[in-house]
């Protein structure tokens, strides 16, 4: 086409767009002075397709909002962690703006505005017929119109899949003055629907004000770090200057030449002062007032608001496992882009389950003992606190830093947006091999069937297979014959030396006792699962914990044992609101009795040794806080593990290699970490992680072993002999006389000679079942002249008191006395010699403990005696 041929195409369509004009001119001018109800027929009479496919009305409703996580501090109190939008915009009521606001609204947009009827009648022609005829696009619109424009643009931002903006055609010009008469009518629809301040507000809550930041509350805290009510009338001004042309009038460009010189914001003053003019001429400013306001310099204070998980310093590992909670759970939209969109744009207050003050300190700790790299080796270390009895999450910290950007995670090993501490499907990994961990389903499986924790069995290393498996419907004939940590081939022992231990062999020896099958669904009892999502094996190995989980789920299943046996599913979200004020529905957590209380007692007798006198010693607290817990380390020591839980909160760490590819990994036993082996590195950041959430949330004595089933037939329980002070050989010869199985515990300072027994556990005097484990210690000889002062513990549970003395250098005697309280049964009466005495380590004390026994019922009256009053 020739250009001669173009330009005469160009002014046909002018001249019929003028002509269609004038005919729309005549329906607004009806629209706006006529009921709703009129309108559609005269859109319908007169033959203007425009009319025919709008509705008469938009609905003022809700706009994209940021949503925001929050977590708990100091007493309680709210802290905002991080915030998700797609547009910074935070909606407020007119009451909660600077009243300066509107007024400068009104006189910078549309002077007319609560005079006219929805449209700047005369201004649309206006800029209609400029555009038309080739004068250059005006805008004309009013502030109902900009109104329009706005939430027909959010609304169409707001889908989960933003439409492509559509391409300028050759009758471009005639588009646009389409969509000024579109939404003209819609703008005339509000005004019949809404009063003039609805529309205000609506209008001063979707503008846009550049930086991605949209509506008044959210551009007076980006630009002037205030809220919104607070602005000045220079402020504001400057605020709806902006609106003008965001791009070129932002203020958080000093740089930006299109806004005049460096620092000087020259257009956007420019603009504001014109506003200013435009309010004194109106008389809705005095003279005094704007001479203050024209003469000050528009001084930003920028503050960016956070956008996503990488702004929640110290916490974006967990603030990432609560957007995918959110992300996976169709409660919040029917598929991943409804869930994505609303997560962004819903305006969610989200409160969580986490402590800041057990999170910052589980942090420091972490990364004062791990580094975040290391050269030539891929390793990270984590640690998981949940609630026991709630699953609440209340803590999660792992040693890398956080961040979801490619090109940053490439500059580095110290970054990842991996969330070792969890599932895959949640922003975890694959998990990892928990090793000897594992072991607490065995032992659970084991007491389950009836055994006990004392029960004696042969635990001497040899190939294992045969073994049950119901699941398979034929036993595993493959040999399997695993090796002891520390070389030895096993023996005779018992399930609580073997899981203090963590001895192989002997967990083998049970689980031949048992069903393979069992064991697993055991585990699953217990919340366990693969990281992966693939099912649980139950092949002989996986009783040495080869199943790749994660930290998150070996906590949560120590919540179990501590709870009587009843297991919690995590769960990080206590409450989410809506904007206006609703509570959207929370996940929830899913508590199921996982074994019988009994068998969660018996289990905690031998995790409670794994604390005291076995592998796990090295994270036992120094507070008196009781614990329960067990060690574990993977094949070829690539993980290493310490999971401990008190009665209220149960704690998960692990340090290993990240990798999955077999040829990178490093054993952990073959370097060190902060002056130790990297296998016992975990250690030095579970012990002040453990006796921080001690301090937060004090936990108290596990059921005794009186809520056990009976360990063994009364006829073979006997009496712990006193070895005190005997050689160790002449100790062990004396336990075994009596039908115990003799264990050397750790050496302890004590006033008697080095190498003699200072004590024992059970102590001399309990009475336990014979073929039970007896741990003897032996003196250093380091207190040859100290005394001690007896700890009062008159009043307390028997377990708890005996607890106390031993630790405190003290071998303890049992009395019981009768007592007809039953509130008093299983308490101290009394101790000799008395609290407070004076006393050499290793003095026997006499505890007197109170067993209830009810008086006998008094005999009936004679007959014919008078009764008892009642």
């Amino acid at each position: 086409m020739s250009a001669q041929s173009s330009q005469a195409t160009h002014a046909r369509s002018a001249i019929l767009s003028f002509i269609g004009m004038s005919a729309v001119a005549g329906l607004l001018v009806a629209a706006a002075a006529t009921p709703a109800v009129v309108v559609t027929g005269l859109a319908a009479s007169g033959a203007i397709g425009i009319f025919e496919t709008l509705p008469d009305y938009l609905d003022i409703d809700k706009l994209a909002q940021k949503t925001k996580i929050y977590a708990k501090s100091d007493d309680n109190t709210e802290v905002l962690i991080a915030s998700f939008f797609a547009q910074n915009r935070e909606e407020v009521p007119l009451s909660e703006i600077s009243p300066c606001v509107p007024l400068a609204a009104v006189a910078a947009e549309d002077k007319g505005y609560f005079d006219h009827r929805g449209i700047n009648f005369w201004g649309t022609i206006r800029a209609g017929a400029r555009t038309i005829l080739g004068l250059g696009f005006q805008g004309g619109s009013g502030i109902d119109q900009q109104a329009v424009k706005n939430f027909l643009a959010a609304k169409k931002e707001a889908s989960p899949n933003p439409p492509e903006q559509r391409q300028k055609r050759e009758s471009g010009i005639a588009n646009e003055f389409a969509d000024k008469i579109k939404e003209a009518k819609l703008a005339i629809g509000l005004e019949k629907r809404y009063s003039k301040d609805v529309i205000l507000q609506a209008y001063l809550n979707v503008i846009y004000f550049g930086a991605n930041v949209y509506g008044i509350e959210s551009a007076a805290k980006y630009y002037f770090n205030v809220p919104a009510k607070d602005l000045t009338l220079a402020q504001s001004a400057t605020l709806v200057s902006i609106v003008n042309n965001p791009e070129v009038l932002r203020i958080d460009r000093p740089n930006n030449p299109a806004n005049g010189a460096a620092n000087s914001y020259g257009r956007t003053t420019d603009r504001r002062n014109y506003i200013l003019k435009s309010m004194l001429r109106d008389d809705k400013i005095t003279q005094e007032q704007f001479d203050e306001a024209q003469k000050s310099a528009i001084t930003p204070t920028i503050t960016p608001t956070s956008n996503g998980c990488e702004s929640a310093k110290g916490a974006a590992y967990f603030c990432q496992y609560v957007k995918n909670v959110i992300l996976n759970d169709e409660a919040y939209g029917a598929d991943a882009d409804d869930r994505f969109a609303n997560f962004r744009r819903g305006g969610y207050e989200i409160h969580t389950s986490l402590d800041l003050r057990l999170q910052h300190a589980a942090e420091q700790e972490i990364n004062r003992v791990m580094p975040k790299s290391f050269d030539g080796k891929d390793l990270a270390a984590t640690a998981v606190s949940v609630e026991v009895g709630t699953g609440r999450i209340l803590m999660m910290v792992q040693s890398k830093d956080y961040t979801e950007d490619p090109e940053v995670a490439d500059t580095g090993k110290n970054y990842t947006s991996i969330n070792y501490n969890t599932d895959k499907d949640h922003g975890g990994s694959s998990g990892f091999q928990p090793g000897s961990t594992y072991k607490v389903f065995t032992l659970a499986e084991w007491l389950k069937k009836g055994h006990t924790v004392t029960e004696s069995f042969d635990g001497r290393r040899r190939n294992w297979t045969p073994m049950n498996d119901r699941c398979a419907d034929h036993p595993v004939t493959d040999p399997y014959n695993p090796v002891n940590d520390d070389g030895s081939g096993g023996g005779m022992t018992n399930a609580k030396v073997a899981t203090e231990q963590s001895l192989n062999s002997s967990y083998m020896a049970m689980a031949k006792q048992l069903d393979l099958c069992d064991i697993r669904d055991t585990a699953m009892a217990f919340k366990m699962h693969r990281a992966d999502g693939k099912p649980l094996a139950h092949v002989p190995s996986s009783v040495l914990g080869v199943a790749e989980v994660a930290p998150l789920s070996v906590a949560t299943a120590f919540t179990g044992f501590a709870n009587s046996g009843k297991t919690c599913s995590p769960v990080a979200i206590d409450k989410i609101v809506r904007p206006d004020g609703s509570e959207a529905p929370a996940p929830k957590s899913d508590c199921t009795q996982s074994v019988d209380p009994s068998v969660a007692a018996a289990a905690n007798v031998a995790l409670d040794g794994v604390m005291k006198n076995g592998t796990g010693r090295k994270s036992r607290t120094s507070d008196g806080t009781p614990l329960i817990g067990k060690s574990g380390t993977s094949d070829e020591n690539y993980d290493s593990w310490m999971t401990v839980a008190s009665t209220k909160v149960s704690t998960s760490a692990w340090l290993g290699n990240v990798s999955a590819v077999q040829g990178s990994k490093t054993n952990l036993r073959k370097f060190s970490i902060s002056g130790v082996s990297a296998d016992q590195a975990r250690h030095l950041y579970m012990k002040p992680i453990l006796e921080a959430a001690n301090r937060l949330y004090p936990g108290g004595a596990f059921p005794g072993p009186s809520a056990a089933p009976p360990q063994q037939p009364l006829d073979k329980q006997i009496t712990v002999p006193d070895v005190r002070g005997m050689p160790a050989a002449t100790a062990e010869s004396t336990l075994k006389g009596f039908g115990f199985i003799p264990v050397k515990g750790d050496d302890v300072d004590d006033a008697l000679p080095a190498g003699n027994v200072a004590r024992s556990e059970p102590a001399a005097g309990a009475v336990t079942a014979k073929g039970a484990s007896v741990t003897y210690f032996t003196s250093k000889g380091t207190l040859a002249t100290a005394l001690l002062t007896v700890p009062d513990v008159t009043g307390k549970p028997f377990e708890e008191a005996l607890n106390a003395l031993t630790q405190a250098g003290l071998t303890v005697r049992q009395k019981d006395v009768s007592v007809a309280d039953q509130a008093k049964d299983n308490t101290v009466a009394r101790t000799e010699p008395s609290a407070g005495s004076s006393a050499k380590p290793g003095t026997s004390i006499t505890v007197f403990k109170n067993e209830y026994r009810p008086e006998p019922a008094a005999p009936p009256p004679p007959r014919g005696a008078p009764g008892r009053a009642r």
